[in-house]
């Protein structure tokens, strides 16, 4: 069996921004947080499994982070602290994950500048 394309990858993440990195650290995505304007939780029914993610919406693209790549758990834990606004990951997880393999997208963060 392959492995999924993130396997190899990990998220870093400061009060600057994000980015995500190959497993030699070549940075492969990165945004600073003030140009998210809308972060949103879901999960992808694979079956078997769910796999709860995060887009995170900039101006001009969009994002996704799930909780299979490296970095996650650290990354949603203090979400909130580099979204001002953002919902706290207590308040927001089983949101999504319960009831399992059902769609849950929940809204974690919105700028007052995002204006969809």
């Amino acid at each position: 069996m392959d492995k999924p394309l993130y396997a190899n990858q990990r998220i870093t993440h400061d009060y600057t921004g994000l980015a995500l990195e190959d497993a030699s650290g070549k940075v492969l995505v990165s945004f600073e947080w003030s140009e998210v304007l809308r972060a949103t939780a879901f999960k992808r029914d694979l079956l078997t499994t769910d796999l709860v993610c995060i887009e995170f919406t900039l101006a001009s693209s969009s994002f996704e982070v799930n909780e299979e790549v490296s970095g996650w758990q650290s990354l949603i834990e203090v979400l909130h602290d580099y979204l001002i606004g953002a919902r706290a990951y207590s308040s927001w997880w089983s949101d999504v994950v319960k009831p399992a393999f059902a769609p849950a997208t929940t809204e974690v963060y919105r700028s007052d500048a995002d204006t969809c």
